[in-house]
């Protein structure tokens, strides 16, 4: 399939073959093609007046919905780039974060807006802040015709956080995202406007553009869900006759034994990504659902170098957690982690996954030398371990960093461990992500004290009360220990805290 030229074409394209069908939904408001194409040359034009110049930013703070959906189109239009800010990060990583983007518009919904004023006043210069409405489409105005633009120019950036805590900045052209929208096919098993599905992640997660872009393409229908529930969930999917459903795992155990007791005929793939899968949570999606799909995604990679296992694959004795093949036109090697060369590993030894594909990010913004070193000779050095098994399905072992992965969302450990250690009681600090039923990997802190006497709990209250992280950073137990264990050469040897039951929990 022909690569799009430019987002903004791809998107009036799909506006204008929809036509009177219905295309972006939300709870509040319900666009066609034509009305959405309409709204999105509207918010170009008032985007315009805010001063967003070709080539500039704009940086959102807001919660999925159709407004938003319309407002990023319309920065595309308009010749600019957008980038989804996490509501639920701390103001002083926002800020820093706004600092490194220098966006030149900062958009906000309702429950935002005040904030983001606080965030813009921090940064010199700072950007004008605009409410979403505003920007949003609504109603009669001037439109303004989609700027041309080149594939190479920049159309996203993604937020990746780095070990250090400060968010990397995954940029993406019109033309990696174009080949991210041409995969509805080989990743979602979608490939008609009678497709379509809920988008209840939050903007910020690049799985947004991973969906939101790929069913544009076969013009099938975006549900938006502004805050997750599982009853207002299946309600959508059942109301609007969705036909793909893609959730992390922990959502799927929450939302399963609802899901056995309704009857949805039009759901006919169940979709999971963002951590392996389990033999319980593979048999009872295959018996509820004609197609099932494990994906592996990354900001950095796209849908055009994802790895995907289909049903056939999962329901193979020991096949359940595996992570597929690499979709048609991508590539996957396993390449010694330690070596500053890609050296290919002899098949079947677990080492470093490498991948490559036309949706490959262009590289981190201001960071040549973490691009020089992830993106050599247009591969993508994953960080994550794993092999090729003999059945020909990439497996994932684990990561090379400390990420934990709790949930869907992935946590730095030494992140979190940071922050604990700017308690009084805590003299050392190790965090750890602990296998869990529920969220794939559950934040574990063990930590030595400055004083004895202090317990588990009052360590977790004490935690919460600074603020510093977001709460789905928090570990969910701390252990106190005398000391923590350490390696030959002294560091702190995190393995041997996996699944301690020691301490004070």
């Amino acid at each position: 399939m022909r690569r799009a030229a430019s987002l903004s074409r791809l998107f009036e394209t799909a506006c204008r073959w929809a036509g009177e069908a219905e295309l972006i939904v939300d709870p509040a408001r319900r666009l066609t093609g034509t009305g959405a194409g309409a709204a999105a040359r509207r918010s170009a034009a008032r985007l315009a007046a805010r001063g967003l110049a070709p080539g500039g930013t704009v940086a959102f703070l807001c919660g999925p919905s159709a407004d938003h959906a319309v407002a990023v189109f319309g920065t595309l239009a308009a010749g600019g780039a957008f980038c989804a800010l996490h509501v639920r990060e701390t103001d002083a990583r926002l800020v820093q974060t706004l600092a490194g983007l220098r966006p030149s518009v900062l958009v906000a919904d309702d429950t935002q807006i005040e904030r983001a004023a606080r965030l813009a006043a921090q940064v010199d210069p700072g950007p004008v802040v605009v409410g979403l409405d505003e920007v949003a489409g609504h109603g009669a105005g001037p439109e303004m015709a989609p700027v041309p633009c080149e594939a190479d120019a920049l159309a996203c950036v993604l937020l990746s956080s780095g070990t250090t805590g400060m968010p990397k900045q995954v940029m993406h052209s019109h033309a990696t995202l174009g080949a991210t929208a041409m995969m509805a096919g080989p990743v979602y098993a979608a490939t008609s406007p009678a497709d379509g599905i809920a988008v209840p992640m939050a903007p910020s997660f690049a799985a947004w553009v991973h969906t939101v872009l790929p069913f544009l393409a076969i013009r099938g229908k975006l549900v938006f869900q502004p805050q997750f529930d599982i009853a207002a969930y299946l309600d959508l999917l059942e109301a609007e006759r969705l036909s793909v459903a893609a959730l992390v795992p922990t959502l799927w155990r929450m939302i399963l034994p609802d899901l056995e007791r309704r009857d949805l005929p039009d759901l006919r793939v169940a979709m999971f990504s963002g951590e392996p899968g389990t033999p319980d949570l593979v048999e009872r999606l295959c018996a509820r659902v004609a197609q099932v799909r494990s994906v592996h995604l990354a900001s950095e990679g796209g849908c055009a170098a994802g790895i995907v296992a289909t049903e056939a694959d999962l329901s193979r004795p020991g096949m359940a957690a595996a992570a597929g093949r690499p979709v048609p036109g991508a590539d996957v090697r396993i390449v010694d982690p330690d070596a500053d060369t890609l050296l290919d590993l002899p098949a079947g030894e677990v080492g470093e996954i490498a991948v490559t594909g036309a949706s490959l990010s262009v590289g981190y913004g201001g960071d040549p030398g973490r691009t020089a070193g992830r993106f050599p000779q247009g591969w993508w050095r994953s960080g994550d371990l794993g092999r090729i098994g003999p059945e020909g399905l990439v497996h994932v072992a684990g990561r090379l960093d400390n990420r934990i992965n709790t949930g869907g969302i992935k946590v730095h450990a030494e992140e979190v461990e940071a922050a604990i250690l700017r308690l009084d009681a805590v003299r050392a600090a190790a965090v750890v992500g602990v296998a869990d039923a529920q969220w794939g990997e559950r934040i574990e802190a063990h930590v030595t004290l400055t004083e004895p006497g202090i317990s588990a709990e009052a360590l977790a209250e004490a935690f919460a009360a600074q603020s510093l992280l977001p709460r789905a950073l928090h570990p969910k137990r701390f252990h106190i220990h005398e000391a923590l264990p350490t390696g030959p050469t002294g560091k702190l040897y995190r393995r041997a805290l996996r699944g301690t039951e020691t301490g004070d929990a």
